[in-house]
């Protein structure tokens, strides 16, 4: 993929190491979208879901809509203004007043006008010698309904009265050569900057900016020059940033001012990264309140608060039912909940899509009130018929075959009958 996408910082704190994730599980199921069933490319960089219900997915080859059945995909037209210039589609997002916006790896934002289909090209209306957003890596709307953008060349808000994105850089006090990353609220409303030179706040209760340079509580978040790629807040009152291709994850508590790191891979020297790296992408709080971070040459890492330790969802390309993701590119995996709280991981092999609020798998066993039945028992078979009811054999004495209506509950169990006496069966 192409260079400008890929900018993912290096984010190195010296400080002690989390315990080992544990061992890998494959016991998730997922399913799958991808080019076999309707994405137009399986590179899938962006989703969002807008206040109707659609999908938008963001791939390297256009824009599209899904409302769970079809696709609708916007493309590229350079002779036409008002249509995308490029189809590298990098950010989508809708705001409070239900505008959708655009980001592609060149060039300003966009909005669409979902009742027409045109855009409107934040580029083509740009003031003679004003410098604008090129390169979109994100939106945000902060709590005043402002929207900024994170971009290539820096960081922009939009200002309503000449409608365009002015730069942030004197507002945050970037340099010129300080590269940018991506932005977070927390839930007080500031503002958090990821930066090639570590992490930046703005409170704009206190009209405060807090950084390396201006750090009067004298946090340790704030005590370093490193790049930083990803910040992302849960409801445990820690933020967690990722160093993307260092391999590493950081979790700050903001009420005991501890800094924790966590690797999830060995550490190789720089002239080998090329080819042996454990990338780290943004890390995803759930409304389950799980913490999900892409280890992009391992799976996706669950995160157990009571433990402090992390579980791999494990690739498995194999496996119709796995976690799809190609290990050995530096894609990065995109992740949304859904309306309905399922989970979207968008990633170079297409959508992966589960529910992880819900048991990975449901265990079904005798009726307990049954008279002379076992409670467990070793399952031989088990099929569905026409009707939907579900018939399991039981290969134990007494077991026989029991049967379910669709959603497994009990309706009759059959057993083996000698002149009218029940007898043990095998």
């Amino acid at each position: 993929m192409r260079k400008s996408i890929f900018l993912f910082y290096f984010f190195l704190f010296l400080l002690g190491c989390s315990p080992p994730a544990r061992a890998q599980t494959n016991r998730y199921l997922f399913k799958h979208i991808t080019i076999d069933n309707g994405i137009i490319n399986n590179n899938v960089l962006a989703l969002c879901q807008d206040s109707k219900g659609f999908m938008w997915i963001g791939t390297q080859t256009g824009l599209q809509r899904y409302d769970g059945k079809r696709f609708i995909t916007y493309q590229a037209d350079v002779h036409n203004p008002y249509a995308l210039h490029t189809d590298w589609i990098t950010a989508i997002f809708e705001d409070t007043k239900k505008r959708l916006w655009i980001g592609t790896e060149q060039g300003a934002p966009y909005l669409l006008n979902r009742s027409n289909g045109k855009f409107y090209n934040f580029s083509l209306s740009d003031s003679a010698g004003q410098e604008n957003a090129n390169g979109i890596w994100q939106f945000l709307e902060d709590n005043d309904g402002r929207i900024w953008v994170a971009a290539h060349n820096g960081f922009y808000k939009l200002d309503d009265a000449s409608n365009q994105f002015e730069s942030m850089s004197k507002l945050l006090q970037m340099e010129n050569h300080v590269s940018s990353s991506s932005i977070a609220k927390n839930k007080n409303g500031d503002l958090w900057f990821a930066t090639g030179t570590g992490l930046k706040k703005i409170s704009f209760r206190q009209h405060i900016l807090t950084d390396k340079n201006h750090n009067p509580d004298h946090l340790s978040l704030f005590d370093n020059n490193k790049p930083t790629s990803f910040i992302t807040f849960d409801d445990a009152n820690n933020i967690w940033a990722s160093s993307g291709y260092d391999g590493d994850l950081y979790r700050y508590n903001f009420v005991t001012k501890q800094l924790k790191n966590y690797f999830f891979d060995k550490k190789f020297p720089v002239s080998q990264k090329a080819n042996n790296y454990t990338a780290i992408g943004k890390a995803f709080f759930t409304e389950a309140r799980e913490l999900l971070v892409p280890v992009l040459s391992k799976g996706i890492a669950v995160y157990n608060y009571e433990a402090d330790t992390f579980s791999i969802i494990a690739v498995d390309n194999t496996n119709p039912n796995g976690l799809h993701l190609n290990p050995s590119t530096s894609g990065q995996v995109h992740i949304l909940q859904d309306q309905e709280n399922n989970t979207w991981l968008g990633t170079d092999a297409g959508i992966n899509i589960i529910d992880l609020s819900k048991p990975s798998f449901d265990f079904y066993t005798l009726p307990s009130d049954a008279k002379n039945l076992l409670s467990t028992g070793e399952v031989s078979d088990i099929l569905q018929d026409k009707s939907g009811d579900i018939y399991a054999s039981y290969y134990l004495e007494n077991g026989g075959v029991v049967r379910f209506d669709k959603n497994f509950n009990f309706k009759k169990h059959y057993l083996v009958k000698e002149n009218g006496n029940r007898t043990a069966n095998q």
